[in-house]
């Protein structure tokens, strides 16, 4: 037997016989001192479910129930942190045994144990989960988070914890705490370069709903604390705060559209990427209704997310909107095994698309009193929609997407040269718009997404007439087409031609199905029988924008068809 392992802390399991009580592990925190082994005792306990028809809060009406305490429950708080690189670990001592935990939770038991003694009820008790958790236990961590709203809900309080921050977070603190303190102040504050906004926990998923269902929140850095109230509306005020970083922790009450809740926060940080999911599962109906199971794959369990927020089978706008891939960068990789219809809840979420001169709203497929989609979910795979819409042409020629990077446009001669690459032997024809200095206003002239379809059509031999516009592609000088990001050119075997927000190739069909804003460009599936597609991305062609192929399909010009989209 290895002796070491012999030391090391072996979880016992939790019991769930129990219909009224959701068993929880508490730890408490043992007092110390400096330099001496932080010592925990990790015991269970449970929360009671006590069923209240009468509550309706704006927050317990979404769940139907609330939580109860009987007295003889222990009172507990919960922590809000960031675990931290997960490589740099140090040892504690729980029930007498070596536990394995990261360096940011260590600070935070360290500077807890000499501090904070006498202010709460029951204040050296916790629920952490990187310690009442057995986090290697797939079972057990799927029970547990299935219900972890719940046990920040039940907690006396949520600690946020910031981290040790420096002089200046210190002062800041010091600030905010004082009688004297004025919201004005906070403009002087230098908010933006501060630690406590540099540690990764504003990014963290999990704090969404961590701070979301809190009775009470109590923000610490270091040995500093405030109010969470006061907190927010001093630094909400400051300079350099992404409004990311606060303004979240509203929307939620607006969450009843899972889809949306899951666009508002894809791409923020969590370990595991099926958290991307299960991080939000208590602040939406539709996403409750799925049961954590981290035995499943991240592409079932973004499968299963978004076939359950699909609340009108009517309504495409989940397949409108599907834009995960950040700037159109081929190079940053979905998740494997995704079916193309599903987002990638990982990867920042892109809602700029380009604007087409002259049009309003989009509505390409028709409203939904035209035709229905009346087969979406039916299919027995649950990896496949079946989509109803009509065929409308084949991509004769596309260009690459264009990437754009803010950080490479310095100027404008390297705007253009990254123009070039993208369009080669644009820079000629467009030059003289760049370098011209009087126009309307005295403004520069803009060059206009027309005019990019007519060039490209002309560099392939293609003598397609081009509407006037005077739509910009860029709002100044120094930044040049950022609307344009992640955008090909396509022109069409019929002549059509556009934009598509992906990585269009020849003979891939575009597809207008019903209900949907955009048309659709689709590419017959590897090893698949002819029906089945897979999804490239939604396009911009300003001829089929408002129902023209619904017009050509009651003409008998076009034919509709329902595929199979995987």
């Amino acid at each position: 037997m290895d002796p070491s392992g012999a030391r090391k802390y072996v979880y016992e399991p939790l019991s769930y016989d129990s219909e009224q009580c959701r068993p929880i592990r508490l730890v408490r925190v043992l007092p110390g001192k400096p330099d001496t082994p932080i010592c925990c005792e990790l015991f269970n306990s449970h929360i009671r479910i006590v069923d209240d028809p009468q509550i309706a809060t704006s927050k317990s009406e979404l769940f139907g129930f609330r939580l109860g305490r009987a007295p003889h429950d222990i009172a507990y708080n919960a922590l809000s942190y960031v675990w931290g690189n997960t490589e740099d670990r140090v040892t504690i001592r729980v029930n007498g045994k070596d536990f394995s935990i990261t360096r940011n939770l260590w600070i935070f038991l360290d500077r807890h144990r000499r501090s904070f003694t006498s202010r709460w009820k029951n204040p050296q008790v916790f629920w952490i989960d990187a310690i009442c958790i057995d986090q290697g236990n797939l079972e057990e961590r799927s029970e547990q988070v299935a219900f972890m709203a719940d046990i920040y809900r039940e907690a006396e309080m949520v600690l946020v914890w910031l981290g040790e921050g420096d002089s200046e977070s210190h002062r800041a603190f010091e600030i905010i705490k004082s009688r004297w303190f004025n919201l004005s102040w906070a403009e002087s504050l230098p908010i933006s370069q501060l630690p406590i906004f540099q540690t990764g926990y504003w990014d963290r998923l999990w704090i969404v709903q961590e701070i979301f269902h809190a009775r009470r929140i109590t923000v610490r850095c270091s040995t500093f604390e405030v109010d969470w109230e006061r907190f927010i509306s001093a630094f909400h005020r400051g300079p350099g705060v992404p409004p990311c970083k606060m303004d979240y922790f509203k929307t939620t009450s607006n969450g009843d559209n899972g889809y949306e809740l899951l666009c508002l926060f894809a791409g923020k940080a969590c370990l595991d990427p099926r958290d991307a999911v299960y991080a939000l599962r208590s602040l939406a109906p539709t996403l409750k209704t799925l049961v954590p199971d981290y035995s499943l794959s991240t592409a079932d369990v973004f499968t299963a997310a978004t076939r359950a927020s699909i609340i009108d089978p009517d309504c495409l706008n989940f397949l409108d909107e599907l834009m995960d891939n950040k700037f159109g960068d081929p190079s940053i990789a979905r998740i494997p095994g995704l079916p193309s219809w599903v987002p990638d809840w990982t990867m920042g979420y892109m809602d700029y698309p380009p604007k087409l001169p002259g049009i309003r709203s989009y509505n390409s497929g028709g409203s939904g009193s035209f035709k229905k989609q009346a087969y979406l979910l039916t299919h027995p795979n649950p990896r496949i929609l079946l989509l109803e819409g009509i065929p409308v042409d084949t991509v004769a020629h596309a260009t690459e997407p264009y990437i754009w990077r803010n950080e490479e446009y310095t100027s404008v001669e390297n705007a253009m040269k990254l123009l070039q690459d993208w369009l080669p032997g644009c820079e000629t024809s467009f030059r003289k718009l760049w370098d011209l200095k009087l126009s309307y206003g005295g403004r520069p002239m803009r060059l206009t997404f027309d005019g990019l379809l007519e060039e490209c059509a002309r560099q392939r031999g293609l003598d397609i007439p081009m509407p006037v516009s005077e739509t910009e592609l860029r709002w100044h000088k120094w930044e040049p087409m950022s609307e344009l990001a992640g955008n090909a050119i396509v022109i069409t075997k019929n002549g059509y031609r556009g934009f598509v927000f992906g990585t269009p190739k020849v003979n891939d069909l575009v597809f207008v199905a019903y209900g949907a804003r955009y048309p659709y460009v689709l590419r017959q599936a590897d090893g698949n029988e002819n029906e089945c597609f897979s999804l490239v991305g939604n396009a911009l062609i300003k001829t089929l924008m408002c129902g023209e192929a619904i017009g050509l399909c009651r003409v008998g010009k076009l034919t509709e068809r329902v595929i199979s989209l995987v």
